[in-house]
C-alpha cells in the first residue's frame, strides 16, 4: 500500500473510530464526510451474515494476497454488518483493519475498547505494544498470559521486551527460552546477541553456531548471511586469523555480495544493537486471536 493509500486508509479508521466512541444511543453524530458516510450506509444495508469461520477464512486468503486494499473491503463490507457499533466484536474488526494498515496504535486502542468482554486481549495487546516498541506495556501484558499458554513467539517476545524495559539479567534469559532454542532461530539469535555484548564469546558462540545449524534450510538468504556473519565475529573477536580463513567458506555457502574489507568492518562492531524482530509474520495468529469467541 502507498503512504498516501496507507493515511487514507488509517485517516477514516480514526474517524470512524471516534464516530463509533461517541454516544450511540443518542442523535446521530456524524464526523464523517458525505463520501465516507454513503460508503457506511451502503455497508450497513447488505447486512449479511458470516460465520466466524467464514469471516477467518475470508481474512487469512485476502492477507496471503498482500492487497491490503481487498483486505479494508474484506472487512468493512463482509465483517461490520455483523455486529452493532456498541458491541466488542466491532472494535476487534476495527482492530484487524488497523493492522493491517499499519496502525498499531489505533489497534491497540481499539481492542481495549474490546477488552472488557474479551478474554483473549492480554496475548494480543502484548504483541501490539511490542511492535511500537513500548517494551514497559509490551512486558506487562506477556507476563499475563499464564505460562501453558505461552507459544514461542510469545516466550520470544516477552523476553525481548523485559530486557529492553531493563531487566539485563541474561541468564534469566537462558531459563526463561530454554524450551525453544530448538526450534527458534531468532531466540538463539537474541540471546547470541546479549552474550557478545556482554563480551562472554564462548555463550554467544554457541548460540550463534546453532542459530546457523537451524536456518542452513532456509530460504531467507539475508538472514543465513546475517547468521554466518554473527558466528564469524565471535570468532574474529578471539582470533581474527581464523575467521579471516573462514571467508572463502562464508562466500561459498552464503553467495554474498559483500567484500572482504565490507566483512572486516562488520566483525570490527563490538556491540551489537539488540534486535527487534518484525511481527508481520504474526498478522493471520493475530487476526485468529481477535475472532475469537
Amino acid at each position: 500500500m502507498s503512504d498516501k493509500n496507507k493515511n487514507s486508509a488509517n485517516d477514516f479508521f480514526s474517524k470512524y473510530f471516534d464516530f463509533l466512541n461517541k454516544d450511540y444511543k443518542g442523535t446521530s453524530i456524524n464526523p464523517l464526510n458525505p463520501i465516507e458516510q454513503t460508503r457506511i450506509n451502503e455497508i450497513m444495508r447488505l447486512r449479511k451474515k458470516y460465520t466466524r469461520v467464514e469471516l477467518i477464512d475470508i481474512l487469512e486468503r485476502t492477507i496471503k494476497t498482500g492487497d491490503k486494499k481487498a483486505l479494508e473491503k474484506e472487512i468493512w463490507e463482509k465483517s461490520y454488518p455483523v455486529y452493532s457499533a456498541n458491541s466488542p466484536d466491532v472494535f476487534k474488526i476495527y482492530a484487524i483493519a488497523c493492522l493491517h494498515a499499519g496502525n498499531y496504535e489505533l489497534a491497540i486502542k481499539s481492542v481495549k475498547e474490546a477488552s472488557k468482554n474479551y478474554k483473549n486481549s492480554t496475548e494480543v495487546l502484548g504483541m501490539l505494544h511490542y511492535s511500537i516498541k513500548d517494551y514497559h506495556n509490551a512486558s506487562i501484558y506477556l507476563n499475563r498470559v499464564k505460562a501453558p499458554e505461552r507459544k514461542y513467539m510469545t516466550l520470544l517476545l516477552k523476553a525481548v521486551s523485559e530486557y529492553n524495559d531493563g531487566n539485563k539479567d541474561i541468564y534469566k534469559y537462558t531459563f526463561d527460552l530454554e524450551s525453544i532454542l530448538g526450534k527458534s532461530s531468532q531466540a538463539n539469535n537474541f540471546l547470541g546477541t546479549l552474550f557478545y555484548n556482554d563480551k562472554n564469546y564462548e555463550k554467544a558462540s554457541d548460540y550463534f553456531i546453532h542459530e546457523v545449524l537451524l536456518l542452513k534450510d532456509s530460504k531467507n538468504t539475508k538472514a543465513i548471511e546475517e547468521s554466518r556473519i554473527n558466528a564469524l565475529r565471535v570468532l574474529y573477536s578471539t582470533d581474527k586469523s581464523s575467521a579471516i580463513a573462514n571467508f572463502p567458506e562464508f562466500y561459498a555457502i552464503t553467495g554474498s555480495k559483500l567484500t572482504a574489507s565490507e566483512i572486516t568492518e562488520k566483525m570490527d562492531i563490538k556491540e551489537l544493537p539488540v534486535p527487534h524482530y518484525n511481527i508481520n509474520s504474526l498478522l493471520p495468529k493475530i487476526t485468529r486471536e481477535l475472532l475469537k469467541d
